[in-house]
């Protein structure tokens, strides 16, 4: 990457005309709904070089103009309405439409168009060698904005397609595979063309066109006592050995539409297909009835498969709710390995957790909505949204609550689009209870809590009192708390819950305690600072005096061993006011500005916590 010296005043123009054009697009693509796309291009296995054309039914509403995307590298060499030709105008990738003055309100639009610029093609749509099979493959992958480069198109999440031809023309011994069902195979001369149809509402990024010399392998899923659905599978040709292994793979498929079926409903597109595509990239994406995937690793196929009920039978209002796509998909892993293999559970919710404790929301701010980066962040998008589908699992504490949540969402939004703030609605109609304070603190808000835990034992009871630190952010998050209590000879859960940065939980208790353990089956998003137990000598660690003062506080560390310490001053109520990073053994903290009244002083260092009251007056 190349830098550039851009003024401020530079940069803020960028931005507004950035913003400003978006602002302009969006207001003239809704003047039209797209009802059917007839696609038929011609394509080949060795370049991204296309051409054909597209047939747009579109309902329109009193306008004179509408604008389609397509990237510049291509050339329009005419348009026409019900068979007349008409102007346009192509420029920076958009493709202004002039119409007729007409009465009907549905019309066909058919643009004719051609590749001259492949330099100008970096996305959507790719050629790559795969060494395997000593072949090169021609795949297309639009989402989020990419479409444009290989199709004109209108890249709007909320208009879905109604129904899709999609016509490819081949050199002969290719494949040609995309979307729906395969209805007719044409041989021309030397070429081949396939054409597939599908009669399900599709989103725009979600059509898709892979070419190549594939070996194809198919089999049934039995999805009721009398019907099967085709499972159309597209490997490369590989030795007998690489290839059985693949078939073995992919024969898992079964495993997962029955898992994902039982769970949400039946496989939404069991009318036409599902099937797995190999292409050369890493990952997966799920192309509604065909899964474009780089490698068959059984993950990758659970979590694209999730996407055809979580991002294609019902696909995000904006891309600032992709956790309606990717943070529900990503969930869907975790409850797959629950229903066949439990002992991985524990593993994934480490790994999972681990990724989300990064700092940013779920929801992507406006301002980031067009960056793809940010819409796919791995740790936001993908892994901070998975894990709080789970916490909020744990919330509700009813599984079959949980689920039929889940169910109603998707019947509610069969075949159309939806929300974070959609899913709270269905969340709270079917529980009565509000989960604003849910939302706010793990969807909206950018961080997490982290956690000082100090207990100890007094004769018949037990104390155990929570500190919770916000980390890139200032919020309290109100939190279940789950901790296990170890005996010598047993052990018990105990649930609490946190509404204020300083708890205190109080439980008697006559069996001596040995540990206590938080979170041990990882249900929270957080951190843990530390956890211990107080004894009598820890009182003696640290000197913070005086308890009663106007404002100036003395901390002199006791013991010679202490190097540093984090010093957190929390008001009575349990709001965190200030942190501190102390490097010296004594040091003055002025809370001269602070109304009077009660205060901690809570020390964290590497042999755990201290605590102290002040008073100020």
């Amino acid at each position: 990457m190349k830098n550039f010296n851009i003024s401020k005043l530079t940069i803020n123009l960028i931005i507004f005309l950035i913003f400003t054009k978006n602002y302009i697009f969006s207001n003239q693509t809704q003047n039209f709904d797209i009802k059917y796309c007839k696609i038929d291009l011609n394509a080949t296995d060795t370049s991204i070089a296309i051409d054909g054309s597209v047939m747009y039914l579109i309902e329109i509403n009193k306008c004179k103009e509408i604008i389609f995307e397509l990237s510049n590298g291509y050339k329009v060499d005419s348009i026409t309405v019900e068979n007349i030709r008409i102007n346009f105008q192509h420029y920076n990738d958009s493709l202004k439409i002039n119409l007729p003055a007409q009465e009907k309100k549905l019309i066909n639009l058919e643009i004719f168009y051609k590749i001259i610029d492949t330099k100008k093609i970096n996305k959507g749509i790719f050629n790559k060698y795969v060494y395997h099979s000593n072949k090169n493959y021609t795949y297309t992958i639009s989402e989020p904005f990419a479409l444009k480069f290989w199709l004109p198109c209108k890249q709007d999440l909320n208009d879905k397609i109604d129904s899709v031809d999609i016509s490819i023309t081949v050199d002969k011994g290719l494949k040609a595979i995309s979307n729906g069902i395969l209805t007719d195979i044409q041989e021309i001369n030397n070429k081949t063309k396939y054409t597939w149809k599908t009669r399900y509402p599709i989103a725009y990024y979600l059509i898709c066109m892979n070419i190549g010399d594939y070996y194809e392998y198919n089999f049934y899923w039995k999805y009721n006592e009398k019907d099967s659905m085709l499972v159309q599978n597209f490997f490369y040709k590989v030795d007998s050995n690489q290839l059985n292994e693949i078939k073995k793979i992919s024969l898992n498929t079964i495993n997962h539409l029955n898992t994902f079926s039982s769970l949400f409903g039946l496989y939404p597109f069991y009318k036409e297909k599902y099937g797995l595509c190999l292409v050369p990239f890493s990952g997966g994406m799920e192309h509604q009835t065909i899964t474009s995937i780089g490698i068959m690793d059984e993950n990758i196929m659970v979590h694209e498969l999730a996407h055809q009920w979580f991002g294609d039978y019902v696909t995000c209002k904006s891309w600032q709710d992709i956790w309606i796509n990717e943070g529900f998909a990503t969930y869907c892993e975790y409850l797959y390995i629950e229903k066949t293999n439990k002992d991985l559970c524990k593993n994934w919710l480490e790994y999972t957790a681990n990724n989300a404790i990064d700092s940013g929301s779920v929801y992507v701010p406006s301002n980031e909505s067009i960056n793809e980066n940010r819409i796919f962040n791995y740790f936001l998008s993908y892994k901070k949204g998975g894990f709080i589908l789970h916490m909020l699992r744990n919330e509700i504490d009813d599984d079959s609550v949980f689920f039929n949540v889940l169910k109603n969402f998707l019947n509610h939004f069969a075949f159309k689009n939806a929300s974070g703030e959609d899913f709270k609605t269905i969340l709270e109609n079917i529980t009565g209870k509000d989960y604003t304070y849910f939302f706010n603190q793990w969807y909206y808000d950018t961080g997490f809590p982290a956690f000082n835990i100090m207990w100890w034992q007094r004769n018949d009871t037990l104390y155990i009192r929570s500190f919770q630190v916000p980390i890139y952010t200032n919020i309290c998050f109100k939190v279940p708390l789950e901790f296990k209590i170890n005996f010598s000879n047993r052990d018990t859960i105990l649930k609490f819950y946190q509404h204020s940065f300083i708890e205190d939980f109080v439980l008697p208790i006559n069996d001596k305690v040995f540990s206590i353990e938080f979170d041990p089956d990882i249900k929270l998003l957080k951190k843990v600072l530390n956890i211990v137990e107080i004894k009598d000598a820890d009182a003696k660690r640290y000197l913070i005096y005086p308890n009663l003062t106007k404002g100036i506080i003395n901390i002199s560390a006791l013991e010679t061993t202490t190097n540093e310490f984090d010093l957190f001053i929390y008001s009575q109520e349990g709001r965190l006011l200030k942190k501190l990073k102390v490097k010296n053994k004594t040091t003055t903290v002025n809370i001269e500005n602070f109304k009077n009244g009660i205060y901690l002083f809570v020390i964290s260092d590497d042999k755990g916590f201290f605590v102290r009251k002040i008073t100020k007056r």
